[in-house]
Formats: C-alpha cells, structure tokens, sequence
C-alpha cells in the first residue's frame, strides 16, 4: 500500500509527545530526554575494568583525581573480588542524581578453593598449588605421605576427633589422631594482599579408588570480610598521599 503524504504527516503528528497538564501536574505521552543532557552523557567516560588493585591505584591517583578535582572518591571494597570507586552525587551531566562508577577491579586469576574430597594425587597437587605454604600444608603433606601407598585407612570418629589407624596387608603400621582443624591460606583474592587465613575441617574416609582426604572450609565466610579488610588497607597505603580525597569504605 502506498502512503499519501497526508497519511505520513498524520502518523507523525501521532507519534509526536503530547503533555497534558492535570491537577497542576504535567505528564507527558512519551520518556522526554532534553537533548542538552543527552549530549552531555556522551562525554562522560564508561566504566573501565582492570584486574589488579595496582592498576586500580594507578588510575585512581593518575587520572580520576584530575578529571574529577571537585569530587570526592569513593572506594568500595564490596567483596574479595571486587573494588569499585565512584564519585560524589552530582547532576552536571546526568539526568538525574547519580553517582558515577568510574572503576572496578575484578578478580581474575586466583585459583580459589572448592571444598571436596581428594586421593592422594590430587590433594597433593591442591596443597603444593592452591595454598601459601604455611604449617596447615606441611601438616597435611606429612598426612597424606603416610596414607599414600596403604591398603586400607580405618577410622574412629567421637564427632570432634577422628583417630585414623593405618594397615598395611596384615600389618599395622600406626595409630595417630587427625587433627580436625587446621589453618590453611588459600590463593582466594587480589594477589598484591597477604591471602586471608581461614579453619578448615580435615576429614579422612576409604574411598573407592583408596583413602581420601577431605579439606572443608569451616568458618563460615569469614575469610571474605578479612579480605575486604585487607584489601581497604593495601589501597589506603598506596593512596595515601590524596589525603580525604579519597573515601574508603567496605
């Protein structure tokens, strides 16, 4: 169907904003945007993600101080993997009252921990590669060297100490208590930080493929908020010289 002109006019006129005024209020058809602010937007910088907090301070100190010299600098350390800085609440180039999320830092290559149940191989590759060496790792590494190459791993447990005896074929080879909580650092957040020490319950069990070793974190997440704190901390000596400029919090 062809359109006439006086059709394309009148589905102009139809789709134009109309604003009706009701009970001294002003409504409107249509989202009006002014077109002075949307051209303001443009200019404004988009979020720019980096992945370690030195490359965070850096930006921090090089750039944002001096696009932003009347605005104070928010930096939130909202979890062990993520930081971001705002600005202060302003109007100048938004539509509205907003604040401006100039940068995040994300956690990218920590290895991290998953709680489960490991043989031998792998519980000695986890220790050797997931943990900062400390003397929950060698405590474990001595374990699990015994446990090794045994035919069979039997255990009595009380619910808070388990005694594992040893055998070999027919013979015993020993009798000890497991230690049921051990103090581990795993490599869990930003690696510029000190990695947050946290308990973890130590469990042993004959599995079907040999003895297992489970290394199960017990402290309910708290590690997280020591990292948050440690994390608040690193940036506050590397950005210390802004003085109040910059605004830290968790």
């Amino acid at each position: 169907m062809e359109l006439t002109p006086e059709t394309i006019n009148r589905i102009i006129e139809l789709a134009t904003p109309v604003t009706v005024e009701v009970d001294g209020k002003t409504y409107a058809t249509q989202s009006l945007i002014r077109v002075q602010e949307k051209e303001k937007l443009r200019n404004i910088p988009k979020c720019k993600t980096v992945t370690s907090l030195d490359a965070l301070a850096a930006l921090i100190s090089r750039e944002a101080v001096n696009l932003y010299p009347d605005s104070n600098l928010f930096v939130s350390c909202s979890g062990y993997d993520r930081v971001s800085v705002y600005t202060d609440v302003f109007t100048e180039s938004l539509e509205r009252w907003e604040r401006q999320e100039l940068y995040a830092c994300e956690l990218k290559d920590a290895p991290g921990w998953k709680d489960d149940w490991y043989d031998y191989e792998r519980a000695v590759i986890a220790l050797r590669s997931r943990f900062v060496p400390n003397d929950g790792t060698e405590y474990l590494l001595d374990l699990l060297s015994r446990m090794s190459n045994e035919a069979k791993v039997s255990t009595t447990d009380n619910g808070m100490t388990q005694s594992t005896t040893v055998h070999q074929g027919i013979a015993l080879v020993g009798k000890e208590t497991v230690k049921p909580i051990v103090a581990l650092r795993p490599y869990r957040t930003f690696q510029e930080v000190e990695q947050p020490e946290s308990q973890f319950l130590v469990r042993i069990r004959e599995g079907r493929q040999g003895n297992e070793i489970g290394i199960l974190e017990a402290d309910g997440g708290m590690w997280k908020f020591k990292a948050r704190e440690t994390i608040r901390d690193y940036l506050d000596m590397k950005l210390y010289s802004l003085g109040e400029k910059i605004v830290l919090t968790l």
